[in-house]
């Protein structure tokens, strides 16, 4: 599933639909591009009902942190424009990281 966010029109933002959605077991690629739009505090909801337990490959712009254990099968990390608002400490990343052990690629 692949979006670039700030091209969504609608009344309901697209994370407030995301958040709704039913669980995605089956799903295997996240990118969520934007420019910050709707972006609080540069932290990702609980998309698709916290359930993306086959993700692989994810890649975020402007989201600095997301929920724990929501990712933890990464093969593929690709991080882009990472404000240093809601970052992660150094420690909390390795900790996110120590959670997809078959991670072969990291972008940052």
């Amino acid at each position: 599933f692949h979006i670039a966010a700030d091209g969504w029109e609608g009344d309901t933002s697209i994370y407030q639909r995301l958040c709704a959605a039913d669980a995605a077991p089956h799903l295997v690629s996240l990118t969520i591009m934007t420019e910050g739009r709707d972006v609080v505090g540069g932290v990702l909801p609980q998309l698709f009902s916290g359930q993306m337990p086959n993700v692989r490959q994810l890649c975020l712009a402007h989201f600095t942190s997301w929920p724990v254990g929501l990712f933890t099968n990464l093969t593929h990390l690709c991080l882009h424009d990472q404000c240093d608002v809601g970052r992660m400490t150094t420690s909390e990343f390795l900790d996110f990281i120590e959670q997809s052990p078959r991670l072969e690629e990291l972008n940052l």
